[in-house]
């Protein structure tokens, strides 16, 4: 089994509430690594969930989630395959 694995090489998917902002140490790690894949040489590939697409649209969904989404490319829904 690998002992890490290169994010440049495979897909980094976020869950909908990392990108609340809490002010703590957790908002600063998500606000370093959402300024990391917005620069222009794109060294990793960050995506949201396909589940989670309906979660951020949600009308409760605090406008700095949307805001801090838009940006970001969802997964497809996939059959399992045999």
């Amino acid at each position: 089994m690998l002992d890490h694995l290169d994010p440049r090489v495979g897909n980094t998917f976020i869950d909908a509430n990392v990108l609340d902002a809490t002010g703590g140490p957790e908002g600063d790690a998500v606000d370093a690594i959402l300024e990391l894949h917005q620069q222009e040489h794109h060294d990793f590939r960050l995506l949201l969930p396909y589940s989670v697409k309906a979660e951020i649209a949600h009308s409760h969904t605090p406008v700095e989630v949307k805001l801090r989404a838009v940006h970001l490319v969802y997964s497809m829904q996939v059959e399992l395959t045999g």
